[in-house]
């Protein structure tokens, strides 16, 4: 019984989670791990997409600054 109601908190939403949450108290310091876990999930997440993003675009002022200088010569 317990193993299927933190299944259900990993996957529920915060509405569904707040309700676990307070129907039982027992399995509190259980939801808060889960919890903790999810944050530092996404966080790690955010941080390489973010890291991902900075490495696909790095090339963009070279690459502007190539393309400005062509436009300049061109006339």
């Amino acid at each position: 019984m317990m193993g299927e109601i933190l299944k259900q908190y990993t996957e529920a939403r915060i509405n569904e989670r707040l309700h676990l949450f307070l129907q039982f108290p027992d399995l509190r310091r259980s939801f808060r791990e889960i919890d903790r876990k999810d944050l530092a999930y996404h966080k790690a997440s955010i941080s390489l997409r973010e890291g991902h993003n900075k490495a696909k675009y790095s090339y963009a002022p070279s690459y502007n600054s190539i393309l400005m200088n062509s436009i300049a010569t061109s006339d």
